[in-house]
């Protein structure tokens, strides 16, 4: 397989915040220069350079069509063929009306990270975290069995991937929750530890990839949260879950029950969760896998 000497890390037209935030693909990308890689920044799909390989960075949950096209120009693409990490896409933890589920419930965004993305790229980054407060007390209200009255609007727009609802039963969420379409309701699943809660993950790019395990008080697991516990080994359902999405770069969070691993979330363009020089050189140690990555996909 020709070596990679120049990777294209293709933006959205609209992203103009992309180099503020996180990514691990900055990470990486400086990781390939040191090693005598060319990077070069693409926004948009109106313009098409030579490159060895393409790096998608399409902070959205399901890619366009027209960016899908354009990966048509690149013999390798980065996650050509995953383009859609809706939940409703993957989760195998769904509620629906009349399946047999009692137990504990929670609800989220269809859209990856309670469709914050969408609403930044749509324009709207400034004004996120005003929304956020507010959908959240009048989120809260609607969610209340005895909330009357309120606009549906409420849920319908992002929600705090930090403050989900999570309900006791099933049959305490509202019917009409459970027949939007723009929101999902999962079962409630912990690891048996009385301690805590714990949320796995799994990042990952081609041929290689680490885990990591996190505790937390709190029943939405985030970094800011929880500690580390240790770093488990990958289970091997992920890799082949890998193989038949097409899912080359991101990070999976998941759940280990009776020996199985349940999938919770995917994300394709994952960010530095937290700034420890241990994870700095975790993250640093994927970027050779960066040669494996097969042509066409």
């Amino acid at each position: 397989m020709k070596p990679i000497r120049k990777i294209a890390i293709l933006l959205h037209e609209r992203d103009r915040r992309a180099r503020q935030i996180g990514y691990i693909a900055w990470l990486l990308a400086r990781e390939w220069v040191s090693q005598g890689m060319e990077i070069e920044v693409l926004r948009g799909t109106n313009r098409v350079i030579e490159a060895d390989l393409l790096f998608p960075q399409i902070d959205l949950s399901v890619v366009p069509d027209e960016y899908q096209r354009y990966f048509e120009h690149y013999p390798r693409v980065i996650n050509r063929r995953l383009g859609d990490i809706r939940k409703s896409s993957f989760s195998t933890n769904r509620v629906l009306p009349g399946d047999g589920w009692h137990g504990p419930v929670i609800v989220k965004s269809d859209l990856n990270y309670g469709g914050i993305p969408e609403m930044r790229l749509a324009g709207f980054h400034a004004r996120i975290g005003k929304f956020l407060k507010w959908t959240g007390h009048a989120a809260q209200r609607f969610f209340s069995r005895h909330a009357h009255g309120h606009s549906l609007s409420v849920v319908t727009g992002p929600l705090d991937p930090h403050h989900y609802p999570v309900f006791d039963r099933a049959d305490e969420v509202p019917e009409e929750v459970l027949s939007n379409q723009r929101l999902i309701v999962e079962r409630f699943l912990r690891e048996p530890l009385q301690e805590g809660y714990i949320l796995r993950s799994y990042n990952f790019l081609g041929d290689r990839g680490f885990s990591r395990r996190r505790i937390s008080d709190q029943p939405i697991v985030k970094a800011s949260n929880s500690r580390l516990l240790d770093a488990p080994p990958v289970p091997p359902q992920l890799d082949e879950l890998r193989q038949r999405l097409g899912f080359d770069f991101g990070k999976i969070d998941y759940l280990e029950l009776d020996g199985m691993p349940v999938v919770l979330d995917i994300n394709t363009t994952p960010t530095v969760v937290d700034g420890s020089e241990q994870l700095a050189r975790d993250l640093r140690s994927l970027a050779p896998g960066i040669e494996s990555i097969a042509v066409d996909g």
